[in-house]
């Protein structure tokens, strides 16, 4: 992302993924690719079930030539397998991206983005602090869900 200056809301703060870990425990797996001592990739895979999900990857420019990314999504749906899951689900995302996850599988489903707002005074409260950060920023789209994001992609 960063090489595409993309970055936007995928800044995350250390401290979520240890909520992450908190929260899901061994249903949050974290692979990594190494290659001499160094980190080539990284990704957390979300499980539930029989489903494993591709949730959140990165890799090192300069190992990519070495396809670690293809790799260790090979590695994990082998694992998955192994391991009795039946789904592995790798997403969508910028055409460049959906390329790279289509050479995996000639399958697809349909999905559905979710809009509840299940705690409305939360939404709410984070609405009107996201918009007092961009009240100099010009005309921001209202349809934009969740709004409280608006900005940041």
């Amino acid at each position: 992302m960063v090489a595409h200056q993309n970055t936007g809301y995928l800044d995350f703060d250390p401290r979520y993924f240890g909520f992450l870990s908190q929260c899901l425990k061994e249903n949050l797996l974290h692979v990594s690719v190494i290659y001499q001592g160094l980190t080539a990739a990284s990704a957390l895979f979300l499980r539930h079930g029989e489903y494993l999900d591709y949730f959140l990857a990165a890799s090192s420019p300069k190992f990519l030539p070495l396809y670690p990314n293809d790799f260790m999504i090979y590695e994990v749906a082998c694992w998955a397998r192994r391991q009795g899951l039946k789904w592995f689900h790798l997403g969508g995302g910028s055409k460049s991206l959906a390329f790279f996850k289509e050479g995996f599988s000639k399958d697809r489903i349909p999905y559905f983005l979710g809009k509840k707002v299940h705690d409305p005074e939360v939404y709410d409260a984070l609405v009107r602090q996201r918009l007092l950060e961009l009240k100099n920023a010009g005309e921001v789209d209202t349809n934009y869900f969740p709004a409280y994001r608006l900005g940041l992609e």
